[in-house]
């Protein structure tokens, strides 16, 4: 069931981020131009409001909460090929922002996840070019990054979400150089208590730009598009749940809307995860209520159109 609540302009490439029930949007390219802007939508209010802006402005960096705190981290800045290191700090409470030490290297659309307090910045590119496998872990108290073991495929734009002490990276664009690249369909998981990766079953088709999060029994993946054996890419009207427990995915046909490619991390609060996704130079915003193992149902909150959803029915 789709239920038209609210409406945003938002752009592609943007920090998405949970504090105190509510969902901080901010930066992004809006029609080629790099922005500041910080948006905050409140669901208790059905409401969004203006925040201080971000410092500078960027697109594809990283971005989460940490002990109150929201992160945003590297990210391409105005001009040509202008990837960036610096790392800011947003107090709500205050509305501030603060720069931080820097990142150890450029970073750009890396995925990002905060698994037992710790933060982990995973993956990603440095510019245009190849992919990088690093993994870097926050230490808020002397505001520096810890070096892990690298993933065992590099990759970006990935669908990145924690369950049961584990981080897992769904599908990602691996690339040896610019002019090479190939979407994946593997899965990575990353134990930061043992510092080691494993690969699992694939995710069973091939995603473009997934976001993924987890539910009480497992991690739903979500993607506008898929890409066939041939390269081409093909509507994806479902979305997937991985249950770690028997290590089985199961298809929902949710009909995903039509203007979502790239899908942001996502945040979840309670039993309802906010989906964020772009499209050129327009995005949309949706919730998707996080089902019981039968069911799904996705609240659409703005964006360019409306779609059909099918529950209750798997393949």
């Amino acid at each position: 069931m789709l239920t038209f609540i609210a409406s945003l302009l938002i752009v592609p490439g943007i920090g998405v981020a949970l504090h105190d029930g509510k969902v901080h949007v901010w930066s992004g390219l809006s029609y080629g131009t790099r922005i500041t802007d910080h948006e905050v939508y409140d669901p208790a209010a059905d409401s969004w409001s203006t925040a201080s802006a971000a410092p500078s402005a960027r697109s594809g960096m990283a971005a989460f909460e940490l002990n109150g705190n929201l992160y945003s981290i590297g990210g391409e800045g105005p001009g040509s090929a202008s990837f960036t290191n610096t790392v800011y700090r947003y107090d709500p409470d205050n509305d501030l922002w603060t720069t931080l030490n820097p990142f150890p290297v450029n970073v750009w659309d890396p995925q990002q996840a905060v698994c037992n307090g710790n933060a982990y910045i995973i993956g990603g590119r440095r510019g245009y070019g190849r992919t990088y496998g690093d993994v870097w872990e926050y230490s808020e108290g002397t505001d520096n990054w810890i070096s892990k073991v690298t993933m065992p495929v590099s990759v970006f734009e990935a669908g990145c979400a924690i369950y049961g002490d584990k981080i897992y990276v769904i599908g990602g664009n691996h690339k040896e150089s610019e002019a090479t690249g190939e979407h994946l369909r593997i899965v990575q998981v990353y134990d930061p208590s043992a510092d080691s990766w494993q690969q699992i079953d694939n995710i069973p088709v091939t995603p473009w730009g997934a976001g993924a999060v987890a539910g009480p029994d497992g991690i739903f993946v979500l993607f506008q598009q898929q890409v066939l054996d041939n390269g081409a890419l093909a509507p994806n009207p479902y979305a997937y749940h991985y249950s770690p427990d028997n290590g089985q995915w199961t298809t929902y046909d949710i009909s995903t809307p039509s203007d979502v490619r790239y899908l942001s991390p996502i945040p979840t609060i309670g039993a309802k995860a906010y989906i964020i996704g772009d499209e050129h130079d327009s995005a949309s915003a949706y919730v998707m209520s996080i089902p019981e193992p039968a069911s799904l149902t996705l609240v659409l909150l703005g964006g360019v159109g409306l779609v059909a959803v099918s529950r209750h029915r798997r393949r």
